[in-house]
């Protein structure tokens, strides 16, 4: 399952009815949930410096997300892997992901794939596929 955010949906909205511009955002922040964030994305999300968790930093550019095909249904997937820092403590079993515009403005929310449960020294690292009201992340 997977949502759009209040704040992505208003901006995409003003963008398609009242011309308002819409460029997207030039980093983009990446997060981990033990359950699912919901559209405020202030619930369930492993705890930020606690284990080396971090969010993960992402230029908004073609090479990480390459522009979908033109052909069959919409598919958007990353052209580079993300990776997470190394845990330094258990994080916890992830099974949703999102994306944020800034530090505080979810934009879009799914789960993933797989349950995975990141222990001490894993290095996390995630592959997504985005598609027309389905949202998959993968872990590699």
């Amino acid at each position: 399952m997977s949502a759009s955010s209040d704040y992505l949906e208003k901006k995409l909205l003003d963008h398609l009815l009242v011309n308002t511009a819409y460029a997207g955002e030039t980093t983009l922040y990446i997060g981990l949930f033990a359950a699912d964030p919901g559209d405020s994305g202030v619930t369930s999300e492993f705890t930020i410096g606690t284990g080396a968790y971090a969010r993960v930093a992402v230029t908004n550019d073609e090479t990480r997300f390459p522009p979908c095909s033109i052909t069959g249904t919409p598919t958007k997937t990353n052209g580079t892997l993300l990776s997470f820092p190394t845990a330094t403590t258990a994080w916890g079993t992830a099974t949703h992901w999102a994306i944020y515009a800034n530090a505080s403005e979810i934009t879009f929310t799914a789960t993933t794939q797989t349950t995975t449960v990141v222990l001490v020294a894993d290095t996390t690292v995630v592959v997504w596929v985005v598609a027309v009201k389905v949202i998959s992340l993968a872990f590699a």
